[in-house]
């Protein structure tokens, strides 16, 4: 028993040991970007993958804290996705909204409320309130009620001009308790902004940095809806990450589904000197992004753990009722125009004026209106 004590706790020590000298080995040694294979970035399957610098590319990019902006433009499709390396003054703001509540002579009441509401029948509730009443029916009692309801009374009204309430108030030298309490209203909606500025050390970055730009301004614009003449599809929602070795880093909170919501881009901001070819040396981005609803302690849960689910919650739940909805839309609409198609070959095939079948013929016209609507 104690061999097997002794073997069990070497195991560990060793084990430990390999852990901390494998971390110190990646920290001293740091594995380039291209190494790491597809499982370190967030958006594998990869889709449009942008990093900048490049010079990121080719070092401690393993062992770096990495910011990463994940824009899902089409659902079903694989997303762009731009790596930065993680920026400085990251701030989180989360907040409640509070109002009052002046609860008055009902919150005065509140105690004799609950102690009838708990009786365990109405004879009981009764023989309460009545000793209730009877404790308050004192001398004092009845005298401090006409004292107080006379100064309700009087409240708010004025004769001559004269401040009827008011005059009663210092008449007495008393104002009624309002009992003001704190009323939760509700979670504020989380917001983030990010400021980033890109030198380009040639023209190839340059071009990279041009590429980024493209993205994210497409990201905040509303696509039309194909084959609609007043219609928008939302604009994409974006995944912003902060990234350490290839993981959500589980030191810095996390972010939920965002919209970027607005981006003011500068260029030369530090410098007047343009390339021969008439590119800018340097752009500053400032990126300001909106979560797509207001959370609940439920979901700042999910965001703790190690890889949370950011489609949950019932935005999620109405992403993927739009999702089946779009696909069963689509397969309608497919096969709606293939038999209106085939009716029309059939048409075409015996050159009359129908098919000589009702239901072709009715398909067909269906067909026809369908595509019309489709089409408005």
């Amino acid at each position: 028993m104690v061999t097997n004590l002794i073997r069990s706790t070497a195991t560990k020590v060793g084990d430990n040991f390999n852990s901390q000298l494998n971390e110190l080995k990646d920290s001293i040694f740091p594995r380039k970007i291209e190494e790491l294979g597809d499982g370190f970035f967030v958006d594998n399957p990869a889709g449009n993958r942008i990093i900048f610098p490049l010079s990121m590319r080719s070092e401690t990019a393993a062992s770096r804290p990495m910011i990463s902006f994940t824009i899902e433009f089409e659902r079903d499709k694989p997303p762009s996705t731009i790596y930065f390396p993680c920026p400085g003054g990251i701030a989180f703001n989360d907040q409640g909204n509070y109002g009052t509540v002046e609860l008055g002579a009902l919150g005065a009441l509140a105690g004799d409320i609950a102690d009838v509401a708990s009786a365990g029948s109405l004879k009981e509730a009764g023989e309460m309130i009545a000793t209730k009443i009877k404790d308050k029916a004192s001398v004092g009692g009845v005298k401090n009620l006409i004292i107080e309801q006379a100064m309700e009374a009087a409240s708010g009204t004025s004769f001559a001009g004269v401040d009827v309430g008011g005059v009663a108030k210092f008449a007495t030298k008393r104002v009624q308790n309002p009992r003001v309490n704190t009323l939760f209203e509700s979670n504020s909606m989380r917001t983030f902004s990010f400021n980033f500025k890109l030198i380009a050390s040639s023209a190839q970055e340059y071009q990279v940095i041009d590429a980024i730009h493209t993205l994210f301004q497409a990201a905040i614009y509303a696509q039309p809806v194909k084959g609609s003449i007043n219609s928008l599809h939302f604009p994409p929602t974006t995944e912003v990450r902060f990234l350490f070795k290839g993981k959500e880093n589980p030191n810095i909170p996390k972010i939920h589904k965002t919209y970027l919501t607005g981006m003011s881009s500068t260029y030369n901001s530090s410098v007047n000197s343009w390339r021969t070819n008439g590119e800018p040396l340097e752009a500053d981005f400032s990126l300001n992004f909106q979560e797509i609803r207001v959370l609940t302690r439920d979901d700042i849960e999910e965001l703790r753990k190690d890889s949370p689910d950011r489609n949950k919650g019932a935005r999620g739940n109405f992403d993927r009722i739009g999702k089946e909805v779009n696909k069963k839309v689509n397969k309608a609409t497919e096969e709606v125009k293939a038999l209106n198609d085939l009716g029309r070959e059939n048409i075409a095939n015996t050159g009359s004026a129908g098919t000589g079948n009702a239901l072709f013929d009715n398909l067909i016209e269906f067909g026809d209106r369908f595509n019309n609507f489709l089409t408005r």
